[in-house]
């Protein structure tokens, strides 16, 4: 498999972050891994959400994945970022609802132990 590149990175996020702004709404799922995970990094789901539009090609560790979920489509993809000293994993995806593009955040806690973030400045 071939490293995906920082063109298609930067499509996904841009696409990701236009439909988050331009509903005003990120759906974060609220699992109890995400929900501790947030507030184990000091975020709320506002502060999440802002770190994620924040989000850079160096960020990106993995992606983009068919979503296997029975019943799901579409395409996961990984970052992984320091937040208050910690490496945070955020899986998201945009998903479609009625005909609409919906974005969304799978995932948002700290990674465990370590990932692979082969854009960035070192490895974390």
């Amino acid at each position: 498999m071939s490293l995906t590149t920082i063109p298609e990175i930067n499509q996904f996020l841009n696409e990701f972050k236009e439909i988050v702004t331009s509903n005003d709404w990120l759906e974060i799922i609220r699992r109890e891994n995400n929900i501790s995970g947030m507030i184990g990094l000091g975020l709320d789901q506002d502060l999440a959400t802002e770190e994620i539009l924040y989000l850079t090609y160096k960020d990106y560790s993995e992606g983009p994945k068919d979503d296997r979920g029975e019943g799901y489509h579409g395409e996961i993809w990984v970052f992984g970022k320091v937040i208050n000293n910690k490496l945070a994993y955020i899986k998201l995806k945009i998903d479609i609802k009625a005909g609409e593009k919906i974005a969304k955040c799978l995932s948002f806690h700290p990674a465990y132990p370590t990932m692979n973030l082969p854009y960035s400045d070192g490895n974390i």
